[in-house]
């Protein structure tokens, strides 16, 4: 009773303090008190504890506050044995009910900063008393939703902070997933809190991971994989990089334990696999393990801050300062830079002005592929030191950003040596390795080996294609690969990378060049299985060829004479193609599989020695093609197509549209594999005066069998077509990156694209991925690049979602005057393709409603303020030309230039733009458009209207519809903009005097700007299809929709 009186007068009295400081320290000093009491007698608080359950709910928010904070302190304090009997975990909440139901009602407290507080002290509850936490965890995962990013961030800090043993027994797995959730919140400050609290505990739990411990794995494992799965968001690749560094995959402590570091990324990548191999892509763009061509940006910051001198340049100053400026520029954007921010571009400036050679050196060792991870660390802490000891902390974080950008920090040539040995020991190897630790850990490890090896394997041959420089240090141990025949896994990898470095480099393949080992590696390409049999052909026809390009930039010209003309690889090769000129006819199965293999990498890297047997094989080759499809019933009796189509047999796998690489029998391998031989053929001419008179035969197979998916009428079933579409495309493709050949490719340009709406969907998001992939490197021609928007009826979201994101990194990454030429330019090619379309009836009013959304697909992904009047009138210039290669498509042209003009007005009314006259002048292509014969009958054109009436009226209706109020010149315009397409084309016939005074400029109005309304959601159902579309009926399931 007397400490009650005490409390309730010291409070009062606290409270009638005027001045706000000595208040809140008498406050603060009577709650401190509370709490010493509750730590020793906490029978005293009797009556006290029921006085702080009343304050937590008082109007004065301090008072609130401090009673929330200290209440919270007092449930969570640790069970102490000196007080008594009453001590246990959750005593004083048992004890007193009412004050614990009065403390968890404020985690709804009106105000944010006492939720915070709330949040913040439940650390001692979550650790201490058990029998509390389900309670207060279930509304931990309502605040991880609550509408303060202050009290979400406050709950992930939260969970970061504990411990392994509270973490496991105290946060559900649903908590878990929900921070898990976090990971992609619209807050930075809760992403960042969140990835970090993740991270931490993984971290933690890594050892009882490692050791099979059931419960940590279900509790911790998923970790890594909603880590990484953040970075499908855009723009979080910096928070992605800082967590997998400091949690997901530290840098181990002792340098010299590569192999344990590179266990950890083994077994990251298994806890993060998932169907579509994200997290093996992510590693690899983290790792920089990309295919990028070399020197890299960074490779030339580096050079260019050398050149700049510190300012101090003698000669080509404003060049130099030119390119400083657009590298910077670049860099900055590559480090992850946000529009409107110039700090990091300051900083590499800064950077550039030190003038420090050490440190350019210092990033050029790290840029270096062929460097360990113990010469990597060395060099950025040296990095980091100078750069420290001379720069702001800005410039060390953006530098600090640069090294990890540039170099490779989560997987580079120590990774290599662990990974070799893990596939060379096989698992027996690993089984007596693990005999040392416990038997039941044994059997666990065993059973994760088949996982590790696929990762091992797939990481491996990815670094062997893009960066071949990291297994020369490993040759030896590449060369012991290959005498053990039964470890198919581990031969196929050394083969691999062999003829990687083969053609980076010859020079460092000093051991493979002994004869024994030029011997083992020949009869790879003969006995050996498929794939084998292509890398090792690899390796001797890039030995072998006299007349390669040169591939070390520091060989002389007869160091590279020799390379080529390297006589046992050489002999070797002739003996093989020998031994395929006579045995591939006859061959069949994985052995004539592995004979078009290797064919296709002799004709590329060595034709000349080919060339011997080129007609022979070409011979057999396309009789193999042509050759009547074999279907097997299953009870083991052959019989043709035509027999089984007369005895009114059909095969069920015909009703497949489609079937997965691992499924494919070597008969459909080996028939795609012939249109592989062909292109090869193709290619190798191509820098020769013969490559059109090759190249025109080879075009017209390809096309053949991209049309009708088989090159003549053979009784393909019905998923070899598809799959034979598909690789006609892709090397239909792979030929149009040669500018001589690609001109080449003009009516079945049209085939070619509309393969993008195809009836299979595994052909189209194949060859989809395979046409973004050249575009995004820029390895076609800009008329391609309209193919992809033919999506905008693709009844799979995915392809769409690939074609946008190709769209915003082709529009965010490349300088204006490109966006210009390949998608801004390329509307007129747009509208030229959908005349073309087979779909296409100008007509039909359904139809022109219908590929109307075409159009607005296009413009939705890359039209602007600033660029619509350019489309308006590239749309309109399709008046005044016509159709070069065929009169019946000119109508269409036409009716879609109306409908382009209709769709930009309207879209101009729904955004609040201002559609101005374009002040440039710009001729379509003549590849595709020609000049009409005259003015006679370029005037009947435009005077004709190609729409149906009623489409026109539509439009017009919806463009009123959606008019913004305007007032002065700008209503003029807008009237103009609505008049019939008749009006406008009146107007395209006036006399260029009179044309040029009405586009003279407008006076600048007074006016306030037009008010910019909301766009109105447009629906657009999900795959229309019409009745003619049968390319769309295709879906993954290969049913029709």
């Amino acid at each position: 009773m007397f400490s009650s009186q005490y409390f309730t007068e010291a409070i009062s009295t606290a409270l009638e303090e005027e001045d706000h400081t000595d208040r809140d320290q008498s406050l603060h000093t009577t709650y401190a008190l509370v709490m010493s009491i509750n730590r020793s007698v906490p029978g005293l608080l009797l009556n006290v504890i029921p006085q702080l359950a009343d304050q937590v709910t008082s109007d004065d928010v301090s008072l609130r506050m401090l009673a929330v904070t200290t209440l919270g302190r007092m449930f969570g304090e640790a069970p102490s044995k000196l007080a008594g009997n009453a001590s246990g975990e959750g005593s004083l909440a048992r004890t007193y009910p009412d004050a614990w139901r009065a403390w968890v009602g404020r985690h709804a407290d009106k105000v944010a900063q006492i939720r915070v507080v709330w949040v913040e002290n439940l650390r001692g509850i979550l650790i201490h008393h058990p029998l509390l936490v389900p309670e207060v965890a279930a509304l931990m995962e309502v605040k991880l939703q609550d509408p303060d990013e202050k009290v979400r961030a406050a709950v992930a800090r939260l969970i970061g902070s504990l411990d392994y043993e509270s973490a496991l027994h105290s946060t559900p797995t649903s908590l878990l997933k929900e921070l898990g959730g976090r990971c992609r919140d619209k807050r930075a400050s809760v992403r960042a809190e969140s990835m970090a609290a993740l991270g931490k505990l993984f971290d933690l739990a890594y050892p009882q991971i490692e050791a099979h411990d059931t419960a940590a794995t279900e509790h911790f494992g998923w970790i890594p994989k909603v880590v990484l799965d953040v970075l499908r968001v855009i723009g979080t690749e910096s928070l992605v990089l800082d967590t997998v560094e400091k949690y997901i995959l530290p840098f181990p402590s002792n340098v010299e334990d590569e192999a344990a570091w590179t266990s950890r990324l083994l077994l990251v990548l298994k806890c993060a696999q998932s169907p579509d191999d994200f997290a093996m892509k992510a590693l690899w763009s983290m790792a920089n393990i990309e295919d990028v061509k070399r020197p890299t940006l960074f490779e030339h910051f580096v050079d260019i801050c050398q050149k700049y001198n510190g300012g101090i340049i003698d000669e080509d100053e404003e060049k130099v300062k030119a390119m400083l400026k657009d590298l910077i520029k670049k860099t900055a954007q590559a480090l992850g830079e946000q529009p409107g921010s110039d700090r990091v571009a300051a900083d590499l400036l800064a950077f550039a002005k030190l003038n420090d050679n050490r440190l350019y050196r210092l990033l050029r060792t790290s840029m270096d592929p062929k460097q360990e991870l113990k010469s990597l660390l060395k060099c950025r802490a040296e990095l980091l030191k100078r750069l420290q000891a001379s720069s702001n902390a800005s410039v060390i974080d953006t530098m600090s950003k640069f090294w990890r950008r540039s170099s490779f920090p989560f997987f580079n040539r120590s990774s290599v040596g662990p990974l070799l040995r893990t596939l060379q020991n096989g698992k027996t190897g690993l089984v007596k390795a693990s005999q040392m630790d416990d038997k039941s850990q044994s059997t666990l490890k065993v059973q994760d080996y088949d996982a590790f090896v696929v990762n091992a394997q797939k990481l491996l041959e990815h670094v062997a294609a893009v960066l071949p420089a990291m297994f020369v240090s490993h040759i030896s141990d590449l060369i012991k690969c290959l005498s053990d025949a039964s470890n198919s896994v581990a031969l196929k990898i050394a083969l691999r990378a062999i003829a990687a470095i083969a053609c980076s480099e010859p020079a460092a393949l000093t051991l493979v060049k002994e004869k024994k080992v030029i011997d083992r590696i020949a009869e790879f390409v003969l006995k050996g299985e498929p794939m084998q049999a292509k890398f090792a052909a690899k390796t001797l026809a890039v030995l072998a060829d006299a007349n390669a390009r040169r591939r070390s930039s520091k060989g002389t010209d007869g160091e590279d004479a020799a390379v080529g003309r390297f006589s046992p690889a050489r002999t070797a090769l002739e003996e093989i193609v020998e031994e395929i000129a006579r045995k591939l006819g006859k061959a069949s199965g994985n052995r004539l599989v592995g004979y078009l293999h290797a064919t296709t990498q002799i004709i590329k890297h060595s034709p000349d020695v080919f060339e011997d047997k080129s007609q022979v094989i070409i011979k057999d080759v396309l009789s193999f093609a042509k050759r009547p499809w074999a279907v097997a019933k299953q009870e083991g009796a052959a019989k043709s197509e035509s027999a089984k189509m007369e005895a009114g047999v059909a095969d069920p796998a015909d009703e497949r549209d489609w079937i997965e690489d691992e499924d494919m029998d070597a008969d459909l391998q080996a028939r795609l594999l012939t249109l592989d031989v062909l292109t090869k053929r193709a290619e190798a001419y191509v820098n020769t005066e013969h490559a059109a008179h090759t190249a025109t035969p080879i075009l017209k197979f390809l096309c053949t069998t991209l049309e009708y998916g088989e090159p003549a009428k053979i009784g393909t079933p019905r998923y070899a077509r598809a799959r034979l579409r598909l690789r006609a495309a892709e090397d239909i493709l792979k030929l149009a990156k040669h500018e001589i050949i690609d001109k080449l490719i003009d009516a079945p340009f049209f085939t070619l694209a509309f393969v993008v709406q195809d009836e299979s969907y595994g052909v189209r998001q194949n060859f989809l991925r395979r046409l973004c992939n050249y575009l995004s490197r820029h390895k076609l021609r800009p008329r391609y690049n309209v193919i992809p928007f033919l999506v905008a009826f693709d009844p799979e979201e995915e392809n769409q979602k690939m074609v946008r994101y190709f769209v915003n990194r082709s529009i965010v990454g490349l300088p204006q005057f490109y966006r210009f030429r390949w998608l801004e330019v390329a509307f007129a090619r747009f509208l030229h393709l959908l005349a073309h379309h087979p779909d296409f009836n100008r007509t039909s009013a359904e139809d022109v409603e219908q590929f109307c959304q075409y159009i607005d697909y296009y413009l939705d992904a890359t039209s602007s303020s600033q660029n619509i009047s350019l489309f308006y009138y590239l749309a309109g210039k399709l008046k005044s030309v016509r159709d070069s290669a065929t009169s019946a498509a000119n109508d269409n042209i036409y009716a879609l230039s109306e409908l382009a003009q209709l769709a930009i007005k309207r879209k101009t009314a729904q955004r609040g733009w201002v559609l101005d006259a374009y002040a440039g002048k710009i001729s379509l292509p003549n590849d595709i458009f020609s000049l009409l014969p005259s003015k006679e009958v370029q005037k009947r054109i435009i005077e004709q209207q190609y729409l149906p009436d009623g489409v026109v009226k539509q439009m017009n209706d919806a463009i009123e519809k959606v008019q913004p109020k305007v007032s002065g010149d700008s209503l003029l315009f807008f009237r103009f903009s609505l008049l019939t397409i008749a009006h406008t084309r009146r107007n395209a016939l006036l006399s260029l005097d009179r044309r040029k005074q009405l586009q003279r400029p407008r006076a600048e109005s007074a006016s306030s700007p037009p008010r910019k309304r909301p766009r109105r959601a447009r629906r657009r159902p999900r795959g229309l299809l019409t009745t003619k579309m049968k390319r769309w009926k295709g879906r993954k399931t290969g049913k029709a929709l």
